[in-house]
């Protein structure tokens, strides 16, 4: 990736953007001023649209695609963009479902294909230059052959996939032996009490390498309190994680143990593979 050897990088990465206009404006904000180093977007969500225009107003900012086939709130709901018979994929109401083991129990693999295809293509036809491929909820992750549409969808759109150590271990017979995937280590407090303190720490304790910490952004408002009523923390956990990444002094500890943010774009350009392009007809 061009950094010596010794060299600390994080990816600090909002999921969930389109979600709603509260993520939307608290995601665009730590975008802008370089809270955080990328994030990725929900595009079968509500608030796409107005991601469109604030990708368009920002091309260089790190934008993924948050792959979805859930839809986890009760009151607040979502379904597929693809105009063909994907009904594997949704419950009675035409909603995915809620909870992504019932999409490893319920789901064709081929319409999940078909589903996720058509995502990448209204991203790519609403102009939007997207650096990766995520995985909302863990969706596909739940099978090998789930798992396989994931990865082969970063193959067709030529952009790095997150994935996991342990997808790795629970889907050996995926992998090819002549590709390199990027695994990406969580970084996490060990404890919720004191984030800060327990980010510092876990910052220390790095050494060289590519790290990542996903966090979820949002303003505790009554738009976003009202989607989030079903959850313990609800709404406050989205502010909780806004007002973490834009502290000072969660900067200074990142800048106090060397640790450099940076994008997917990068990881594509040590892979070689050229971020996706809105202009680009997929293979």
């Amino acid at each position: 990736m061009g950094y010596p050897p010794d060299a600390k990088l994080l990816i600090l990465h909002a999921d969930d953007i389109g979600m709603s206009h509260s993520v939307n404006l608290a995601s665009f904000e730590a975008l802008e001023k370089g809270w955080v180093s990328s994030g990725s977007i929900m595009v079968p969500c509500p608030w796409f649209n107005e991601v469109v225009q604030f990708a368009k107003a920002h091309p260089t900012i790190d934008l993924g695609l948050h792959l979805t086939l859930t839809s986890e709130w009760n009151n607040y709901r979502w379904g597929p963009v693809s105009h063909v018979d994907v009904s594997t994929l949704v419950d009675a109401q035409g909603y995915f479902p809620g909870e992504s083991g019932d999409v490893g129990q319920h789901a064709s693999a081929s319409q999940a294909e078909t589903e996720i295809r058509a995502q990448v293509d209204k991203a790519r036809s609403a102009g939007i230059h997207f650096t990766h491929l995520d995985n909302h909820m863990g969706g596909l992750a739940q099978n090998a052959e789930l798992f396989g549409v994931y990865l082969r969808a970063g193959r067709v759109a030529q952009v790095p996939v997150f994935i996991s150590g342990g997808e790795i271990k629970s889907y050996p017979q995926i992998f090819r032996g002549n590709e390199f995937f990027p695994v990406l280590t969580y970084v996490e407090p060990a404890s919720a009490e004191n984030r800060i303190e327990g980010f510092r720490k876990a910052f220390a304790s790095l050494g060289p390498g590519v790290y990542i910490t996903i966090v979820h952004l949002g303003h505790d408002d009554a738009e976003l309190g009202a989607i989030m009523l079903d959850r313990d923390q609800g709404a406050a956990s989205r502010q909780s994680d806004f007002d973490l990444v834009k502290d000072p002094v969660f900067r200074r500890a990142l800048q106090e143990n060397g640790i450099k943010l940076v994008g997917w774009g990068e990881v594509a350009r040590a892979l070689e593979i050229p971020a996706s392009s809105s202009s680009s007809a997929a293979p």
